[in-house]
C-alpha cells in the first residue's frame, strides 16, 4: 500500500516537472514568434538621467513595437531601477536614442519606452 502511494506520488512529481519545463518552452516560443527574437548583436550602452526628457522632442513605441521589446528587455536585463529615466544608444545604430522608464505595479513592471524624433 505504502509502495503503491509512493510510486504514484513520485509519478506526479514527475510530470509536473516535465509540464513545467513544456510550458515554459512554450512561452517562451510563443513570445518569440509574437514579438520577434531580441537582437542580441547590438551592444546597447545605458546612461541613468538626472531628469526626464523633453516629451516634445520623443515619441511613444507601440506595445507590439520590436524595436520597443529589444530595448526593455536590455533594461531588464541591466537591472534598471522603478520609476528613474535611462537613456539607451547603440554604436550600431548612430543618432538613434530610445529612452525607458520602469514603473512596478502590482502585476510587475510595465516599461515605457521612447524614441527620439
Amino acid at each position: 500500500m505504502k509502495q503503491k502511494k509512493l510510486v504514484s506520488m513520485v509519478g506526479i512529481i514527475v510530470i509536473l516537472i516535465f509540464s513545467t519545463i513544456l510550458f515554459s518552452g512554450c512561452v517562451s516560443f510563443l513570445r518569440d514568434s509574437l514579438f520577434g527574437k531580441e537582437d542580441k548583436s547590438i551592444n546597447w550602452e545605458m546612461i541613468e538621467l538626472e531628469k526626464a526628457p523633453a516629451m516634445n522632442k520623443i515619441e511613444k513605441l507601440g506595445v507590439t513595437s520590436k524595436e520597443r521589446m529589444s530595448v526593455f528587455r536590455y533594461a531588464e536585463r541591466a537591472h534598471a531601477e522603478d520609476k528613474k529615466w535611462y537613456r539607451i544608444t547603440a554604436p550600431e545604430k548612430p543618432g538613434v536614442e530610445y529612452y525607458v522608464y520602469k514603473i512596478m505595479t502590482a502585476n510587475g513592471a510595465a516599461w515605457e519606452v521612447y524614441k527620439k524624433k
